[in-house]
This record gives structure tokens, C-alpha cells and sequence, in this order.
């Protein structure tokens, strides 16, 4: 069992070996995987300090959508923050997607 948070991991997501999980505890967590061998990598801590309802991430760069309709990026190796856009008016992001292809990302929420 893997140890991330000290309050309630709200969003996770995995793929090219590493796996990223944010909190009520306004932290981002990153751990490296291989065959089912975890490995803690770093924690980061969110300016934002609103439920992460939403998580992607691509060549080293993390999607958060937070339950208050703002997302943000943040860089896995400098832990720069910026807020990208506030998406959804009433409601939070309950999904995010990078389309790569298209240099974008699509989202979804609670505010139809």
C-alpha cells in the first residue's frame, strides 16, 4: 500500500511508469512504477488549496482540475504553477483529457 497523503486522495492517474495523485491535503504526489514496484519521487505542494477532481499529465507536465472549475498546470521538475483556464462556472472538473495531437485538452464537469 502506498502512503501519499495525509488527508483524502481525491484524483489519481498512471501511465509512462509514473503515477500522480493529488489531495484534500492540497499536495500533489508523484511516485515512479515498474512491474508493480512503486517508488516515491516527490511531493509538491498545490498553491491552489481546493479538491483536486481531476488529474492528466504528459511529458512532465501535470493537468489539475480542481472542484472549483479552475485548472492548472504544474511543471513535475520545477513545480511551477499556472492557472490555464477557469472551465466550468457552476461546478467543478470532474474529468480532464490532453489531447496531444492537437496541443489541447478537453474537460468535463458538473454544470452541464
Amino acid at each position: 500500500m502506498l502512503k501519499a497523503h495525509a488527508s483524502e486522495c481525491t484524483s489519481v492517474v498512471g501511465n509512462q511508469g509514473i503515477l500522480v495523485s493529488a489531495g484534500k491535503d492540497a499536495k500533489v504526489c508523484i511516485h515512479s512504477y515498474n512491474q508493480g514496484q512503486y517508488e516515491f519521487v516527490k511531493l509538491i505542494d498545490l498553491d491552489m488549496k481546493f479538491a483536486s477532481s481531476g488529474l492528466d499529465f504528459m511529458d512532465g507536465r501535470i493537468l489539475i482540475g480542481y472542484d472549483n472549475g479552475v485548472i492548472a498546470i504544474v511543471d513535475m521538475e520545477t513545480e511551477a504553477q499556472e492557472i490555464v483556464s477557469v472551465s466550468h462556472y457552476e461546478g467543478e472538473v470532474w474529468g480532464l483529457e490532453i489531447n496531444p495531437e492537437k496541443g489541447t485538452f478537453y474537460t468535463s464537469g458538473d454544470d452541464n
